[in-house]
């Protein structure tokens, strides 16, 4: 406050000022400037009265005024976060959200917020930023009078996730790409406060999760620390389909082509086709042996079993996926026989050839290289040759046997000799024996029994 002072008179006059209730008289100061620091609260209204008494006679003057004293805002920072351990504790986890509110009192509206972020709202978010920060407000009311507040928040780190993949599928092991059907396990580096707890999106609660995804897959994992705070990380696992394999067998054998069944030492083609979409090239393994085109030619002899082991197709695609497929072939024997020689050299009996076992299901077809050389009689199983020409050189006669249950067939050829006159004056004989002499004869007989030839 301040006096104006006219006709003091010389020397040095002194100033008395008096309040009701303002200020404490001790505060007075002897002058026309009276700053008053300690003014009593609850002071709304008072009179402030100055005397001025001249110091060469002692006259005084008197002048009251009226102040007005307006009470300063109160204001108090609220912290507004539900993270972390506690809420509303002064702690918050990186990324969470915490809001700063100045709450006003006193004082008289409207008021100004002016922070030490340089913001001026009512409320503020707390910023992004690990560590401890502390944030302060000056709320000034109409009257501008001024009040502050300060608080300190602290923000923790969040915990750090690294999740790899253990897996030995498909070309490159651990390369997060897998086979349909292989097993793949998920296993974490965490960094952070511990304890930790661990939630897999399928439920599992355990730092490593093994899985076997029929697709591909998303895998994540949320990590708390002691601090409640949480953080979360992922891995795609890419699943390759198997190669799609198809299986035929090519082959005219028997009686119906293409019904997986041969005769002995007929050939077939095993064809396999990848019908998975791009898939291919595709590298297929049969039985053991490679290849690369899908087919497979190879030749059977049926033995004691009339059904070999099953045709094995392993078949790679381009990311190393292998799937197998097996098919049955059946392999009917072919007719098993001999050809018997029978000679009788009593009463210029004719030479038979006789082929035995017979079947019902068995068609002979008897074929002699030069009919000219012999005479011939056929039957069914038998043929008989009668020596009654002059003939020279070898002669054959070929036996053919269809068994019509199977389709398969075979064929034996016997070979005939007619020496040179002066052996016994011989005609024909069988390459290997005796020279048979004129209007002698042979029997040829198959005594074998039913077998894989």
């Amino acid at each position: 406050m301040t006096a104006l002072v006219n006709n003091a008179g010389p020397g040095s006059p002194t100033y008395s000022w008096v309040s009701a209730g303002l200020f404490d008289d001790d505060g007075i100061l002897d002058a026309t400037f009276l700053d008053v620091d300690n003014i009593s609260e609850n002071t709304e209204e008072t009179i402030v009265t100055l005397t001025v008494t001249r110091s060469d006679n002692g006259c005084d003057a008197s002048r009251s005024a009226t102040v007005f004293v307006n009470n300063n805002p109160v204001v108090e920072i609220d912290v507004d976060e539900d993270s972390g351990v506690s809420n509303a504790d002064q702690a918050i986890c990186l990324g969470d959200i915490a809001i700063l509110s100045a709450l006003e009192s006193e004082g008289n509206a409207p008021y100004t917020f002016l922070w030490n972020t340089l913001e001026t709202d009512e409320s503020i978010i707390v910023p992004e930023v690990v560590g401890q920060a502390s944030f302060s407000v000056v709320v000034t009311d109409v009257n501008g009078c001024e009040a502050e507040d300060a608080i300190a928040i602290n923000t923790f780190s969040l915990p750090e996730i690294q999740v790899s993949s253990i897996e030995d599928s498909g070309n490159t092991v651990d390369d997060d790409e897998i086979c349909e059907g292989d097993e793949v396990t998920l296993t974490s580096f965490i960094s952070g406060v511990s304890p930790f707890e661990y939630n897999w999106n399928d439920g599992s609660t355990s730092s490593q999760l093994t899985d076997r995804p029929t697709s591909d897959m998303l895998y994540e994992l949320t990590v708390t620390d002691s601090r409640d705070c949480d953080n979360s990380g992922g891995i795609q696992i890419i699943v390759q389909d198997l190669p799609q394999l198809a299986l035929s067998i090519a082959e005219n054998s028997g009686n119906s082509s293409g019904d997986n069944t041969i005769c002995s030492d007929d050939p077939f083609t095993l064809i396999a086709v990848n019908n998975g979409a791009g898939q291919n090239p595709t590298t297929y393994n049969w039985n053991g042996d490679s290849n690369t085109n899908g087919e497979w030619a190879a030749t059977f002899a049926a033995q004691d079993e009339t059904e070999i082991e099953p045709l094995i197709v392993f078949a790679e695609n381009v990311y190393g996926c292998l799937s197998t497929l097996d098919i049955n072939l059946v392999v009917e024997p072919l007719p098993d026989f001999l050809i018997d020689v029978q000679v009788d050299l009593s009463n210029n009996v004719g030479g038979q050839l006789l082929c035995t076992p017979t079947d019902p299901d068995w068609e002979y077809m008897w074929t002699l290289s030069d009919p000219d050389q012999v005479d011939e009689t056929s039957g069914e199983n038998t043929v008989t040759l009668t020596n009654t020409k002059v003939a020279r050189g070898l002669l054959e006669i070929t036996l053919d046997v269809l068994d019509t249950e199977t389709g398969c067939d075979d064929q034996e050829i016997v070979p005939l000799n007619f020496p040179n006159p002066g052996e016994c004056n011989a005609f024909f004989q069988i390459v290997g024996t005796m020279p048979f002499c004129l209007n002698e004869s042979i029997a040829i007989t198959d005594n074998s029994t039913l077998g894989v030839a």
